[in-house]
């Protein structure tokens, strides 16, 4: 009997010892995270979306053999700029070759006779070299090379089809090339080639000033699908998303230790901000930028001093 009155009296020690710890706990709490805030602005906002286009160039002439012959001479080779009247090839007839130039040596009349010297048609640069094999027999009609003309230089954007309506409001855009550099471009007109698989339509970038590009270049283009005169405004760094993004939330400041979940609608968004259709948050509400990943419903937070 007696060890079992003992046994009472010491459970009920722990018993009132834990009790008190209990009480005790919530004043030992602590906040969990260190945090910063920031308020709604109201402003324009734009939503962009980055697109590819290439390098093309309109204009091109092919040079054509005029006649069937023998190439005697090659004058321009893979990549040169050329000037219109240029001479480039130079033929001789399968006529004048079986005479040879000992049996036209002697009359002066003859010493072009079977000799055709062919010239550039255009101004711009050498970009394929079709023969260039001196003494090769050519066909009439036969491509020699082909000259593009550098200063009717042009991009090809694809536009998915659900952004053509965007394409008159992106008249004047930008180009960025791979090396950082920029370009003022005008979409000029679209083309009537949609592909299929991609359902992207192709539209004719021009650039502002005639510069030499090679042919194939991928450029970027940032265009703009979407805007607002009066938008809310928060930083991204403010707005969670679960891992399927298909739920929004921002913390809110409840007052200065205490943050709370609040789901939210996005509408818009680029690099930096979000668009925030719904709640209509007012000018005081404090939504944490700093922090608040991870925090659950309702915790307990400190202000980081600023």
């Amino acid at each position: 009997m007696k060890y079992t009155t003992l046994i009472l009296l010491f459970s009920g020690l722990i018993i009132t010892s834990c009790h008190h710890t209990a009480e005790q706990n919530p004043a030992d709490i602590k906040p969990v995270a260190t945090v910063d805030y920031t308020t709604i602005a109201t402003r324009p906002m734009e939503e962009q979306t980055k697109l590819t286009a290439t390098s093309v160039y309109l204009k091109r002439s092919q040079v054509i053999a005029p006649i069937a012959g023998f190439i005697t001479h090659v004058y321009t080779k893979y990549g040169d700029a050329v000037q219109k009247g240029q001479v480039l090839f130079e033929i001789e007839t399968k006529e004048r070759s079986a005479i040879g130039n000992d049996g036209l040596s002697g009359d002066n009349m003859l010493n072009n006779f079977g000799k055709i010297s062919i010239k550039a048609p255009t101004s711009g640069m050498v970009t394929i070299i079709d023969r260039q094999q001196i003494g090769e027999y050519v066909m009439e009609g036969n491509p020699l090379c082909t000259i593009v003309q550098n200063n009717d230089l042009a991009f090809q954007l694809n536009m998915p089809y659900e952004f053509h309506n965007s394409a008159e409001r992106n008249r004047n855009c930008l180009l960025v090339l791979p090396d950082g550099s920029k370009l003022n471009a005008t979409i000029v007109k679209p083309l009537t080639t949609l592909n299929a698989i991609d359902q992207t339509q192709a539209y004719l970038l021009k650039p502002s000033k005639n510069i030499f590009l090679p042919e194939g270049l991928v450029a970027s283009v940032l265009l703009t699908t979407n805007s607002r005169q009066h938008a809310q405004v928060l930083p991204k760094t403010a707005v969670l998303s679960d891992a399927l993004l298909q739920h929004f939330w921002v913390m809110k400041l409840a007052n200065d230790t205490t943050a709370i979940k609040l789901p939210v609608m996005i509408g818009m968004r680029n690099k930096d901000n979000v668009e925030i259709i719904s709640p209509a948050f007012s000018s005081t509400d404090r939504i944490l930028t700093e922090g608040n990943y991870g925090l659950s419903d309702t915790a307990l937070v400190k202000i980081k001093k600023r």
